[in-house]
């Protein structure tokens, strides 16, 4: 997520947009000082209770009155809706991860939130059929934009071959598991 973010936000800030980022988690921080460099107001309301942590976010919001209010998964989404409503700002969510294997009353908020979205984004073709098919989002509100990658740290990985493939992740449906070992069949011995 902080690589979409930050290729979405420099593309912005080139285009000599006014931007303002706050991130949630203070892992974030690298990224956020790389931001600051390239002008974006950005911080982070890492390790502060719900409740202020809310209060410092909406005030924010007001005083900067943006246009556009974008946010990165359903606690996020939620509350980009939320502010984007406060300010008349358009509203995009975004969705990284299958929701229908999110938290239950989680699952509960994504309709909501999609119908107040004025457009959605799923990082895949099987996330957007999950929003439209489960999570009753209109088809032509969901955009498919796949998560960009630093090509220069992979332009040589086609010239070589492998010797060992690991996966490192949570065995679930999800993480394609499945796929990756139906895969192997198809590699050179």
């Amino acid at each position: 997520s902080s690589i979409t973010a930050q290729a979405l936000l420099e593309g912005l800030v080139e285009q000599g947009h006014d931007i303002s980022y706050i991130a949630l988690r203070s892992t974030d921080v690298s990224m956020l000082d790389h931001l600051r460099a390239k002008n974006v107001k950005a911080e982070t309301f890492d390790k502060q209770s719900n409740i202020l942590l809310t209060i410092k976010l909406f005030r924010r919001v007001y005083s900067f009155k943006p246009d556009v209010i974008y946010g990165f998964g359903v606690t996020c989404n939620l509350i980009a809706c939320i502010a984007g409503r406060m300010v008349g700002a358009k509203i995009i969510s975004s969705y990284r991860g299958m929701p229908v294997v999110v938290r239950k009353r989680k699952k509960l908020l994504i309709p909501f939130i999609n119908r107040f979205s004025d457009a959605v984004i799923a990082v895949s073709e099987a996330i957007k059929s999950q929003l439209v098919c489960s999570f009753a989002t209109p088809e032509n509100k969901v955009h498919v934009v796949p998560p960009p990658i630093d090509h220069p740290h992979y332009e040589n990985f086609s010239s070589r071959e492998p010797e060992k493939l690991y996966f490192v992740g949570r065995l679930h449906h999800d993480k394609g598991t499945d796929l990756l070992i139906k895969a192997m069949k198809h590699l050179p011995e």
